[in-house]
Protein backbone atom coordinates (compact mmCIF):
# COMPACT_ATOMS: atom_id res chain seq x y z
CA UNK A 1 0.00 0.00 0.00
CA UNK A 2 1.15 3.65 -0.75
CA UNK A 3 -0.40 7.12 -0.18
CA UNK A 4 1.39 10.16 -0.33
CA UNK A 5 0.63 13.93 -0.60
CA UNK A 6 1.23 17.75 -0.88
CA UNK A 7 -1.06 20.55 0.61
CA UNK A 8 0.23 23.83 -0.93
CA UNK A 9 -1.07 27.61 -0.33
CA UNK A 10 -0.01 30.55 -2.56
CA UNK A 11 -0.36 33.99 -1.35
CA UNK A 12 1.14 37.50 -2.71
CA UNK A 13 0.92 41.24 -1.58
CA UNK A 14 -0.45 42.13 -5.21
CA UNK A 15 -3.46 43.32 -4.49
CA UNK A 16 -5.01 41.97 -7.43
CA UNK A 17 -3.99 38.58 -6.61
CA UNK A 18 -6.40 35.55 -4.73
CA UNK A 19 -5.00 33.66 -2.18
CA UNK A 20 -5.65 29.68 -2.88
CA UNK A 21 -4.67 26.23 -1.30
CA UNK A 22 -4.60 23.59 -3.38
CA UNK A 23 -3.90 19.20 -2.65
CA UNK A 24 -2.71 16.55 -4.45
CA UNK A 25 -2.27 13.37 -3.01
CA UNK A 26 -2.47 9.77 -4.86
CA UNK A 27 -2.81 6.30 -3.05
CA UNK A 28 -2.85 2.53 -4.51
CA UNK A 29 -1.00 -1.17 -3.77
CA UNK A 30 0.25 -3.84 -5.91
CA UNK A 31 0.24 -7.24 -5.98
CA UNK A 32 2.47 -10.23 -6.86
CA UNK A 33 1.13 -13.39 -7.59
CA UNK A 34 3.02 -16.67 -7.60
CA UNK A 35 1.90 -19.43 -9.73
CA UNK A 36 3.41 -23.20 -9.66
CA UNK A 37 6.44 -23.65 -11.10
CA UNK A 38 7.62 -20.31 -9.71
CA UNK A 39 6.19 -17.87 -12.38
CA UNK A 40 5.53 -14.39 -10.92
CA UNK A 41 2.73 -11.81 -11.99
CA UNK A 42 2.70 -8.44 -11.05
CA UNK A 43 0.37 -5.30 -10.76
CA UNK A 44 -0.02 -2.03 -9.87
CA UNK A 45 -2.61 0.22 -9.66
CA UNK A 46 -2.49 4.23 -8.54
CA UNK A 47 -5.04 6.76 -8.43
CA UNK A 48 -4.02 10.76 -8.63
CA UNK A 49 -5.90 13.36 -7.07
CA UNK A 50 -5.76 17.16 -7.87
CA UNK A 51 -8.16 19.48 -5.73
CA UNK A 52 -8.21 23.45 -5.15
CA UNK A 53 -7.36 24.64 -8.65
CA UNK A 54 -9.17 27.42 -10.08
CA UNK A 55 -9.35 25.77 -13.74
CA UNK A 56 -11.71 22.94 -13.14
CA UNK A 57 -9.85 20.31 -15.57
CA UNK A 58 -7.50 20.19 -13.33
CA UNK A 59 -9.47 19.31 -9.70
CA UNK A 60 -9.86 15.68 -11.62
CA UNK A 61 -9.25 11.92 -10.82
CA UNK A 62 -6.64 9.95 -12.94
CA UNK A 63 -5.99 6.16 -12.57
CA UNK A 64 -2.56 4.40 -13.45
CA UNK A 65 -2.56 0.65 -13.70
CA UNK A 66 0.44 -1.23 -14.85
CA UNK A 67 1.44 -4.70 -14.87
CA UNK A 68 4.50 -6.47 -15.39
CA UNK A 69 5.96 -9.62 -17.29
CA UNK A 70 6.21 -13.12 -15.45
CA UNK A 71 9.40 -14.05 -14.25
CA UNK A 72 10.43 -16.78 -12.64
Amino acid sequence: MKLSGTLDHVDSEINSFESYTVGNFSYGGNLIWTLPLGVQLSTDLTASCNRGYRERAMNKNEYIGTHGSPSR
